[in-house]
């Protein structure tokens, strides 16, 4: 409350009292109405931000910020097509972008196009390596292939990528837990 102390509410509680006004008084407020809208599908409430979420795509400046926002929606309420249409217009107005073409091969993902949707996310990594969500479904796909050997030949060809750092972290962070710290400190 104003006074910092522990507020308990119940799930319908904290949607009605706190995500719709929220929602409502950061309408015009794009910063905020992304952070809001993230933050409620985090915690599943999908549903209550659909609105919100078309409203931020029409008004965002940050195009690319509101197509992800947008689309991400539309895949989750299972509207795929919708979700590819929304990142091929932002493609087609404004280009390529590693966040872009990661969300594109989750639609494809969703699909069942496994090797569309792989081949869409090597290209989303080679325009950047060090996206983080998008490296680390990289990883768990090649991780769920051949076990740790081949999540490492993963991060690897993502560590040679021109302008990769994050690959070389993950990879020096697997050095350090194999007692390697030599390895590890010439990767840092």
């Amino acid at each position: 409350d104003e006074y910092g102390r522990e507020l308990l509410l119940t799930r319908d509680q904290w949607r009605t009292n706190v995500l719709l006004g929220a929602i409502q008084s950061h309408r015009d407020d794009p910063e905020q109405l992304y952070i809001t809208i993230v933050q409620a599908l985090r915690d599943g409430f999908r549903a209550d931000i659909v609105a919100a979420a078309q409203h931020l795509y029409q008004t965002d400046p940050n195009k690319e910020r509101a197509a992800t926002v947008w689309a991400i929606v539309l895949m989750e309420e299972g509207r795929l097509g919708e979700a590819q249409t929304v990142l091929h217009d932002f493609i087609t107005q404004h280009g390529e972008s590693g966040v872009i073409l990661t969300n594109l091969a989750k639609v494809f993902s969703k699909r069942g196009e496994d090797a569309q949707a792989e081949a869409t996310l090597w290209q989303a990594l080679q325009l950047d390596p060090n996206q983080d969500n998008g490296m680390g479904w990289y990883g768990l796909i090649y991780k769920e292939r051949g076990g740790d050997e081949a999540w490492l030949d993963a991060m690897r060809r993502v560590a040679a990528l021109p302008g990769s750092w994050r690959a070389q972290l993950w990879l020096a962070r697997n050095a350090l837990q194999e007692k390697r710290p030599q390895a590890a400190m010439d990767m840092y």
